[in-house]
């Protein structure tokens, strides 16, 4: 066998690190494995046995709706968001919406007192909390002034923002946000669409018209349930 290595020294000299200007975990490496939709991310197994899958691409969306949700709340890139979570499937939810912003996760075990959360949440000016059912009672009575949200994963509270209502209605803000990438990048001049040409493909999306002009010559049509973009003869109005 022929070993990959065979002088050390000269192959240390010779190596350079190239790391790209920009780089972003969930955006470079999750969103890329989000490409193949069948792509198993996790499999989810508690100690009764119920078990949840998720798949790259459910992870990825899942976490585009949280940061929508903690960018209505406040949180900005920098700030700190404590999460208190035992390992359930929002816990890496939660991190990778986190890396996606650019907010710092500060992640603790379920076994802190409200004592130590209280220090935490004063010693990291924490914007946001993320905890579940069992553990939000110990953030009930703490002084938190520089908090702008308290995130349930598992439920309702006075107070609190239920997690999985507000994903739910992050849906067609992240559904924006896709279309206008998409258009965009189909764009040859690149030029990003206006809200109006955004709100159109939505309704072609939804059944609600047949296409749409989308700018620089194209149109939107829906054929067969999917929709495709093509050339638009200067005379046709689909709106």
């Amino acid at each position: 066998m022929t070993p990959n290595m065979t002088d050390y020294a000269a192959d240390r000299a010779a190596f350079h690190w190239a790391p790209p200007p920009r780089f972003n975990f969930a955006r470079d490496v999750l969103d890329r494995w989000a490409q193949d939709p069948l792509k198993l991310a996790l499999w989810w197994i508690d100690d009764a046995g119920h078990e949840q899958q998720l798949t790259f691409a459910e992870l990825s969306t899942r976490a585009q709706r949280l940061c929508h949700v903690l960018s209505d709340a406040g949180v900005r890139q920098g700030d700190t968001v404590i999460v208190v979570l035992p390992r359930l499937v929002a816990w890496w939810e939660v991190v990778t919406a986190c890396l996606r912003m650019g907010v710092v996760v500060s992640p603790g075990t379920t076994q802190l007192a409200p004592n130590d959360l209280a220090y935490r949440i004063d010693a990291a000016q924490a914007r946001a909390v993320i905890t579940d059912e069992r553990n939000a009672a110990k953030f009930e009575a703490l002084p938190n002034p520089t908090l702008r949200a308290k995130l349930l994963v598992d439920g309702s509270r006075p107070g609190w923002i239920d997690y999985a209502t507000a994903l739910a209605a992050a849906a067609p803000a992240v559904a924006r946000v896709a279309i206008r990438e998409w258009l965009r990048q189909d764009d040859p001049e690149r030029h990003p669409p206006d809200g109006a040409t955004v709100e159109r493909v939505l309704a072609v999306a939804r059944g609600e018209a047949v296409g749409t002009e989308i700018g620089s010559g194209r149109r939107l049509r829906r054929t067969a349930g999917r929709l495709r973009i093509e050339s638009a003869p200067a005379s046709e109005n689909l709106h």
